[in-house]
């Protein structure tokens, strides 16, 4: 999945460490070989050893395949394996397809042309109208109470009808098809608990107001949203 290799000590510096436990590497494989020693010096006359023996995996590093230097020992890492994905701790880099646990609902879109609904800052081109509709339901494997009752919701978003826009409408679109734009969770805005909300992909609700009214115009905003959406695997 990851196509990770096994790094040679040699090749490993004093003070490498995994980010997972916080231990040096060269350190643990040392005190590993202590306790291999030991290990090996009172084994019964079935000749097991205990899980640091010169048979534990649990000292090899390895370093994923589309990372750069991100070092990691192999049980910490294999750790980190969750339903067909692995996503790097350091960089969030995804290996495999990550899919969420976004519960059943619709999506739809709406094309209009220019002068129809304008966005502010977007007024020479027409506008994408995104609309997301949830029922309320009950929740499985997966969600935070199991067999509990939770509320849906209804949400509408909007992007410029031009490159830009219809560039975050296709990753959106499969992000949706992922089901990584909702999750069941508290909100926010209402600290409602068991009820559909964001999943971290932040979408503009506001045809204007700027930023702090989650509308446009927003300088920065296409570079977050993709950052946001690349976040989850989607490119």
């Amino acid at each position: 999945l990851t196509q990770w290799v096994e790094v040679p000590q040699q090749q490993l510096s004093s003070g490498d460490s995994c980010s997972i436990c916080i231990l040096d590497f060269i350190e643990s494989s040392q005190n590993s070989q202590n306790n291999t020693n030991t290990t090996n010096t009172t084994s019964g006359s079935n000749g097991r050893t205990g899980p640091n023996s010169e048979h534990s995996t649990s000292n090899v590093v390895v370093k994923l395949g589309q990372c750069e230097k991100h070092y990691f020992h192999r049980d910490c890492i294999m750790c980190c394996y969750k339903s067909g994905f692995l996503q790097c701790p350091n960089c969030m880099k995804i290996y495999g397809l990550k899919q969420g646990d976004q519960p059943p609902g619709e999506m739809t879109v709406q094309f209009i042309e220019k002068g129809g609904l304008d966005l502010q800052g977007y007024e020479d081109v027409g506008t994408i109208v995104m609309n997301f509709l949830f029922k309320d339901g009950v929740q499985i494997n997966g969600d935070p109470n199991p067999g509990r009752l939770y509320t849906g919701t209804k949400r509408t978003a909007f992007l410029p009808d031009n490159p830009d826009g219809n560039d975050i409408l296709r990753m959106i679109k499969l992000a949706w098809e992922r089901k990584l734009i909702f999750k069941i969770g508290t909100s926010i805005t209402t600290n409602q608990d068991n009820t559909v909300v964001w999943n971290g992909i932040h979408l503009k609700t506001s045809t204007s107001g700027g930023p702090t009214r989650f509308g446009y115009p927003d300088a920065e905003y296409f570079t977050r949203v993709k950052r946001e959406l690349c976040s989850k695997g989607i490119q």
